[in-house]
């Protein structure tokens, strides 16, 4: 099975970055969405990021230590 988040544009000068790891519970955001969507049987999951795909994000969500080494993650950067 498949997921599918996509990453909504920055607004208002805060930093993607700073917003997608903001810790909720000790858990990063981004971190904790791919998570739960690897425990309710998703195998892969696709992030979609407008415009570019930031590579600093991609880094720490592969090398993050709470996601399942069998959950494979795909990213795919769409233009308006």
């Amino acid at each position: 099975m498949q997921a599918i988040l996509s990453i909504p544009e920055s607004r208002g000068g805060r930093d993607a970055e700073e917003l997608l790891f903001r810790e909720i519970g000790g858990v990063p955001l981004l971190i904790r969405a791919i998570a739960t969507a690897s425990r309710a049987g998703a195998d892969e999951v696709l992030l979609i990021f407008p415009g570019f795909i930031p590579c600093e994000i991609v880094k720490r969500v592969r090398e993050n230590k709470f996601l399942s080494a069998a959950t494979l993650i795909k990213c795919l950067a769409v233009s308006r």
